[in-house]
């Protein structure tokens, strides 16, 4: 499990432009099941383990979070990497316009 969900946080971090949906078929392709009833995830199901602060060590509780008792399976860094592609990700068409202007 580990090794694969270092995959997707990566695959996700480095394809900024990579859908959800894209990344989801990408990872079927390379053979990732998220259960053995269900063997493609849905993007929900990606995007819910993408953004959960649990994979590298801390567990959200009320809107805090408190440093888990856990092994993370990923770096913060990593963690980090692949927010910033869903901020770059969801960013209005026309402010992505704008921005490439400034540049």
């Amino acid at each position: 499990m580990a090794l694969n969900l270092a995959t997707i946080f990566l695959s996700k971090s480095k394809t900024i432009k990579k859908s959800l949906r894209a990344l989801t078929e990408k990872l079927y392709e390379e053979g990732f099941t998220f259960k053995q009833t269900q063997a493609k995830a849905h993007k929900t199901q990606i995007e819910h383990i993408l953004k959960n602060p649990f994979y590298y060590g801390v567990i959200s509780y009320m809107g805090k979070i408190y440093e888990g008792k856990h092994e993370p399976l990923i770096t913060k860094e990593l963690f980090d990497l692949t927010q910033l592609a869903f901020r770059k990700d969801n960013k209005p068409k026309h402010m992505i316009a704008k921005s490439k202007r400034k540049n």
